[in-house]
């Protein structure tokens, strides 16, 4: 696998890619509050946030505070580890500027947040039973660094 550290494609319209550094900032956040989490609180974010696949198709009840389909947008900003966030977010920083340089920053927010949607519909649709809990941007982060 080859890990991108950088690119020398430089941004032609906007040289401030708002979007990006704004969802890599929401991930750092949300990802710094899930370590900061009590075992319960934890425990709760994964039974609202994370996308359950059995939960979705209504196989399993697990009674969160949000129905269990906004998880097709919710489980892109929850990460499992240092080297999980590390890994989508240097994706995201390096490839992400440029695909929203290239789309604008409002329609690169609805690609991404579609991205997301799609990676984890899929997996929802290849796994319907699955009680194993998806987490992760992988999913819209993959979706965002194809070339225009």
């Amino acid at each position: 696998m080859v890990i991108p550290i950088y690119d020398s494609d430089p941004l032609d319209r906007n040289p401030w890619a708002v979007v990006t550094w704004t969802l890599i900032a929401i991930n750092i956040v949300v990802f710094l509050f899930e370590l900061n989490a009590s075992e319960t609180t934890d425990l709760a974010i994964i039974r609202d946030y994370a996308l359950i696949p059995a939960a979705i198709s209504g196989k399993v009840t697990l009674g969160g505070s949000l129905p269990p389909i906004l998880s097709v947008f919710t489980y892109t900003f929850l990460h499992a580890g240092w080297s999980h966030i590390i890994g989508n977010m240097l994706f995201l920083w390096v490839l992400g500027d440029n695909i929203e340089d290239a789309m604008g920053s409002v329609r690169f927010l609805f690609f991404y947040i579609l991205c997301g949607a799609a990676g984890g519909l899929a997996h929802l649709f290849v796994y319907p039973d699955s009680v194993v809990p998806l987490i992760g941007a992988s999913g819209a982060v993959a979706g965002v660094s194809r070339p225009i």
